[in-house]
């Protein structure tokens, strides 16, 4: 029976015919991850040597080049071998159990003119952290992840959809999803999550719908802590895309610590808001924000290029956290569209004797990629 070794970890690992992160989690070990589907990229790992294989994962959380460097999603990757590995870093998820259950949808409301807010009321009170996110399944369509919006223990769970065109679900739900419909929740997922021991500042950069999980933080964090600094940035194309500003700034009225700036990368005439991208206008204010805990949620173009942006200030990975998610379509807060590759891959196949990662053949590989795009709305 293959062995798995884990570099952060003194014991081997028995694997049988699971997947490296499975192995892990059942042994006890705390190994970082997030959606479990090969969605969100919260547990890439390098393979430091032997032989796994890999399936039905997003091939923008795991690009080809970054498969020839050595790298796998551990949630996907089944060991062939005795392998080795070493996760990326980063903080492990909270420790809640994952449940799923039926809901009844409550409230279907357009919020702005690629954004819907649904309010549901599932069977029992999911138990999650602010910033984790939840998988959604309407009637026979594949799941789909959205972060909750309300604060952990509120019973009605509140989640803003970012309506993608010609999207089977984005399709569904802005068309067919009425009040009374019955859907099925999987969750919570995710280690974007407010961090229940650190009390420090915190910085919040949301694109579009990623406004949920930050309302989440946001108000968790100042009902804990009602004199703590919080700055939200929140980027959207236009005026027309704004929604929530109002609960927003009352939040802010009450505590003079929380500071509200949306910014506009499309403003489209003269405006009084901050007006540019987001990766540029928070590069203009990281040097009062070195001792912040940054979550980032939004488009996965934006979150990489924010991402980029703080870490390159210097500010420690450890104080970075987001759960990007791949979509098709444009984003509909104008964010900047170039992926651009990590850097920090160059280097690593000549620092390590790397594993091996079998590739599928083109038929497979094909069908996973169709499977993956469909899944990615």
């Amino acid at each position: 029976m293959p062995k798995l070794t884990i570099r952060q970890w003194p014991l081997p690992v028995e694997t049988g015919r699971s997947t490296v992160l499975d192995a892990a989690l059942s042994s006890g070990v705390p190994f970082p991850h997030g959606c479990r589907t090969g969605e969100c990229g919260s547990c890439k790992s390098l393979l430091l040597s032997g032989d796994v294989s890999m399936a039905n994962y997003d091939h923008e959380v795991l690009t080809d080049a970054e498969r020839s460097a050595g790298f796998i999603l551990a949630c996907r990757a089944k060991p062939h071998c005795d392998v080795h590995v070493s996760w990326l870093g980063g903080s492990v998820s909270v420790d809640l159990p994952t449940v799923r259950m039926s809901a009844q949808v409550t409230n279907v409301e357009q919020v702005s003119p690629t954004v819907k807010r649904l309010y549901v009321w599932p069977q029992k009170t999911l138990q999650f952290a602010a910033g984790q996110f939840a998988r959604l399944r309407f009637q026979n369509l594949p799941a789909r992840a959205y972060s909750m919006a309300n604060m952990p223990g509120e019973e009605a769970l509140e989640f803003h959809v970012r309506l993608i065109p010609g999207g089977a679900v984005s399709d569904h739900i802005a068309e067919e999803l009425n009040v009374g419909d019955t859907i099925e929740v999987e969750g919570p997922f995710g280690n974007a999550h407010l961090r229940p021991e650190d009390n420090g500042p915190l910085v919040l950069i949301a694109g579009s719908s990623g406004l949920a999980p930050a309302k989440s933080i946001i108000r968790t964090a100042l009902r804990s802590q009602p004199d703590r600094y919080v700055h939200l940035y929140f980027g959207v194309r236009s005026e027309a895309h704004i929604y929530d500003e109002s609960e927003l700034q009352v939040l802010a009225s009450r505590h003079q610590n929380f500071t509200v700036e949306t910014v506009l990368s499309e403003p489209g005439g003269q405006t009084d808001r901050r007006a540019g991208l987001l990766p540029n206008i928070l590069a203009a204010d990281l040097a009062h924000h070195t001792t912040a805990q940054f979550y980032m949620a939004g488009p996965p173009e934006m979150v990489e290029a924010v991402s980029k942006v703080v870490s390159d200030f210097g500010i420690s990975r450890d104080q970075i956290h987001a759960d990007p998610f791949h979509t098709s379509g444009n984003s509909d807060d104008g964010e900047t569209q170039t992926k651009q590759p990590g850097r920090f891959l160059s280097g690593f196949s000549k620092l390590f004797p790397l594993g091996r990662i079998r590739q599928k053949s083109k038929k497979q590989t094909d069908k996973e990629g169709k499977s993956v795009h469909e899944a990615a709305e």
